[in-house]
């Protein structure tokens, strides 16, 4: 699916009771507007309309949407946070191949240290994670779903995280072991997974 079919979504369907939504984005489709970075440019055109249509679309679905995955994405910080902040009601979350900026999940876990804020995807069950940027910090992950349930007890929190990787040396890292033995103390199932 290119980034114009994506923008294009709330015009073409109506899905009022979607529950599973899932969105390959195809890299051929979208050569010209997959070389911006977060901190070098600002977010190109299409994605920036990409990430309206879906913001929109979903929105459209939000009662209703409980599974999502999203797959071959580049996507700026700013653009996941709206994406990621509007999915309520989002149990089920698979990122496959998305590249983004790695410190979206510590800046969010600072963020849902304020009460006054909600928390990013509260009612989420499981996040499955695949196949993300050799320096993605999967400790960040583990870090805010421990912070999540310690310091907000009444808050759903996480029930399984799953990482798998072609490589197994993001795996090994000792700050990620620390992080996965922190946040399985407040009963998360982690799933560590290299895919040879």
């Amino acid at each position: 699916m290119s980034y114009a079919t994506v923008a294009g979504l709330p015009r073409f369907l109506s899905t009022p009771a979607l529950v599973n939504l899932s969105i390959t984005v195809d890299d051929w489709f979208n050569s010209e507007s997959d070389e911006d970075d977060d901190v070098k440019k600002p977010v190109t055109h299409h994605r920036a309309d990409m990430v309206n249509g879906l913001t929109t679309f979903i929105e459209q679905c939000e009662p209703t949407i409980h599974s999502l995955r999203l797959r071959e994405l580049r996507i700026s910080l700013q653009s996941l946070e709206r994406l990621l902040f509007n999915l309520p009601s989002v149990t089920n979350l698979l990122l496959s191949s998305v590249t983004m900026l790695s410190t979206f999940f510590r800046t969010t876990a600072y963020a849902s240290s304020d009460d006054h804020l909600r928390p990013v995807l509260p009612r989420l069950k499981a996040l499955r994670l695949r196949h993300m940027p050799d320096d993605f910090p999967y400790e960040d992950v583990c870090n805010l779903f421990a912070h999540r349930a310690a310091f907000h007890p009444n808050h759903e929190t996480v029930k399984t995280l799953m990482f798998e990787t072609f490589d197994s040396e993001p795996l090994e890292r000792s700050d990620l072991k620390d992080a996965v033995l922190k946040v399985r103390k407040h009963g998360v199932d982690v799933h560590l997974s290299p895919l040879y």
